[in-house]
């Protein structure tokens, strides 16, 4: 007997896919880079002078990436080519070749991470008057040309990973509402037996896969802003058209693996969509969930979460399910919205109101699982990357947590108001034009919530 969308086969491709991404994920455990130690270290008095700056990070150095500049009140230093030590790919050798001073010195240093993430700090040292080695010349380097640079944080950045999530939840929440939603609907008792329901589901099917295209449109395009910005961080905005530059951007690991599953996921989810909204079948929207669900995996292995040493798996796990959640919740809503409700609006009088009814109610139960696998798996990853409760508080990355929590948490009360208040008195044109307005500002909260997101994810954590 043919079980429609949820057949065998499908579940198990899907199943396997889960265990794969379960199993392959922790293999990312990588530390986030940063300066573990100097010599001379932090605020050290140096009585003599040292003829070569020793920085251990964290993880091997990428030298291309590799920045470092050292500034007293007479001006910058002279320094010879900066290099990694034979034994050590992590520890940078910085030879000053001239400009020692008496006074206080400022050292900044600017690398990548193998997360993809550029990491920049600094710490000073003093060498005090009559310190050994001091010439009696001071010879300095005039400060180079100033390089303009994206940096994670910045409105371009921010806007490039808002439409990633926009689209990639689009993505998800298409397939949602194709596979769990609209089977729920023909089971509603709000539809009268006389009720159009396959020209229902056909034409709500049909605009689902026409969003998933364009999200999935979208989701390529937000991948090619993606390779700009990261180029423009590495390098400069003017290095953004260099092929040499892209690739040596792609080279930078799991950002670039990463970064090619977003361009293949996104193609195939094209293809899929493409499939399902010109013939309707399932196999084109199989294909679409496969993809959408690879998708889901990119923003967390070139995010925060591969940045766990010791907690990566869950890390990464925690967030892909959290992205995989927010899809089914949020872009189920905004598929109910945008395509569910435009096909009840083309049936008979009599039946517009009754097919909203279902709708709404057959998307009721799919929303409150995703909700609360997106409470949890946020709780999870809260957790792992504060470091105590008060960094809530008292650190930039948690302020920006707290205020999506609170939006959240306003997309929490809409959703509850529209079940308690909205929902019983559906059935009619009213009850339709209700849940359109307040389904509507949900959906607006969720959308805040993403801006939020993308900023929240370019700020260090406190565990970092």
């Amino acid at each position: 007997m043919r079980r429609g969308w949820r057949g065998q086969g499908q579940g198990a491709a899907m199943a396997f896919m889960a265990v794969l991404f379960l199993v392959v994920l922790p293999a990312f455990a990588l530390v986030h880079q940063t300066l573990r130690f100097s010599e001379p270290a932090d605020a050290d008095v140096v009585e003599i002078v040292p003829e070569t700056l020793r920085l251990t990070f964290t993880e091997p150095l990428r030298m291309e990436f590799t920045e470092v500049e050292v500034e007293g009140p007479a001006g910058r230093l002279v320094l010879g080519e900066l290099r990694t030590a034979e034994e050590a790919a992590e520890l940078l050798l910085v030879p000053v070749e001239a400009g020692w001073h008496a006074g206080e010195f400022v050292v900044r240093w600017r690398t990548v991470g193998a997360d993809g993430h550029p990491s920049e700090g600094s710490f000073s040292i003093t060498v005090p008057e009559g310190a050994e080695g001091l010439p009696a010349d001071v010879d300095t380097v005039p400060a180079p040309e100033e390089t303009h640079r994206l940096t994670p944080e910045s409105p371009a950045y921010v806007a490039v990973r808002w439409a990633t999530f926009v689209a990639l939840i689009g993505m998800i929440g298409a397939v949602a509402f194709r596979g769990a939603v609209l089977p729920l609907v023909g089971r509603r008792r709000e539809l009268r037996e006389g009720t159009e329901l396959r020209a229902l589901v056909t034409d709500a099917a049909r605009g689902a896969a026409s969003l998933g295209l364009a999200a999935a449109v979208l989701f390529l395009a937000a991948g090619l802003a993606r390779l700009w910005a990261q180029t423009a961080a590495l390098f400069s905005v003017g290095d953004t058209l260099s092929p040499a530059r892209w690739a040596s951007t792609l080279e930078v690991q799991p950002w670039g693996a990463a970064w090619w599953l977003q361009a293949a996921g996104g193609a195939v989810a094209v293809v899929g969509f493409a499939v399902a909204r010109r013939r309707g079948s399932r196999a084109g929207w199989v294909l679409a969930g496969l993809a959408a669900l690879a998708a889901s995996v990119t923003l967390p292995v070139s995010g925060h979460a591969v940045a766990v040493s010791d907690l990566a798996g869950l890390a990464v796990t925690a967030d892909a399910l959290h992205v995989i959640a927010a899809g089914g919740w949020v872009g189920g809503l905004a598929l109910v919205l945008l395509a569910g409700v435009p096909a009840a609006a083309r049936l008979g009088e009599g039946d517009r109101g009754p097919a909203v009814a279902a709708l709404v109610r057959g998307f009721s139960p799919v929303a409150l699982g995703f909700a609360a696998i997106v409470v949890g798996s946020g709780v999870t990853s809260a957790w792992i990357q504060l470091g105590a409760f008060p960094d809530l508080w008292t650190t930039p990355y948690g302020r920006t947590l707290l205020l999506k929590l609170a939006l959240v948490a306003g997309v929490l009360a809409m959703g509850a108001y529209n079940k308690v208040r909205v929902q019983p008195g559906l059935g009619d044109e009213a009850g339709s034009g209700r849940i359109r307005r307040s389904g509507g500002v949900e959906l607006a909260f969720a959308i805040t919530v993403l801006v939020v997101t993308a900023v929240l994810v370019a700020l260090p954590p406190p565990t970092h």
